[in-house]
Formats: structure tokens, C-alpha cells, sequence
């Protein structure tokens, strides 16, 4: 994929499970080893990205907001960190982003 990406000029979306924490969870601050099985995708990608639920699915609530936090965990031109926030816009199933600055 890099040799077509570099002669083709062309980006790639890779999509790949995660593994979950020690604790079970995503409650880490992701990095390139939460990426389950994927090879050495994620070490010859120029930017490796989470999107991580910040939201218990198993207890959830009526009327509680579904946050997910995206974060760049590896990247050739920055450095990582969280990048946005995002809540699920319920029922149309799209994403409104947060501001992540405050």
C-alpha cells in the first residue's frame, strides 16, 4: 500500500479493531499498540487515529450525551494528543463536534 500511495498519490483509509485495555476498557490514552492484529499498518501509516467512546454503552441512560474522543496516536507531520470531541447526533446517527480547547 505505501509503494501504490507513493507512485498513485492516494490516501487510504485503514479501519482496525482495538484492544482493550488493561482494565478492560478504553478508558486509556490510546497509542499504536491498542490497534488489534493489524500488522505493521499503523507503524507505516502517516497518521494513526482512536475514536474512542467516552461512554458506558452497558449502563446507559435516557438523555445522556454519547461522547467519543478522536486522538491522534502516531502521525509524521504532528504531535499526538486529543484531537476533537464528538457527541453522536441522535437519530440521524451523524457527529457534532465539541470544542476540545477549554
Amino acid at each position: 500500500m505505501e509503494s501504490i500511495r507513493d507512485e498513485l498519490n492516494v490516501s487510504f483509509l485503514v479501519i482496525s479493531e482495538l484492544s482493550r485495555g488493561d482494565g478492560k476498557s478504553y478508558k486509556e490514552t490510546p497509542h499504536l499498540g491498542v490497534f488489534k492484529g493489524s500488522g505493521d499498518i499503523e507503524y507505516s501509516a502517516d497518521n494513526a487515529m482512536v475514536l474512542y467512546p467516552d461512554w458506558d454503552p452497558l449502563s446507559w441512560v435516557e438523555g445522556q450525551k454519547r461522547k467519543n474522543k478522536l486522538w491522534l496516536v502516531a502521525s509524521r507531520e504532528h504531535s499526538p494528543g486529543l484531537v476533537a470531541e464528538y457527541e453522536v447526533d441522535y437519530p440521524y446517527w451523524g457527529f457534532v463536534e465539541r470544542d476540545v480547547s477549554k
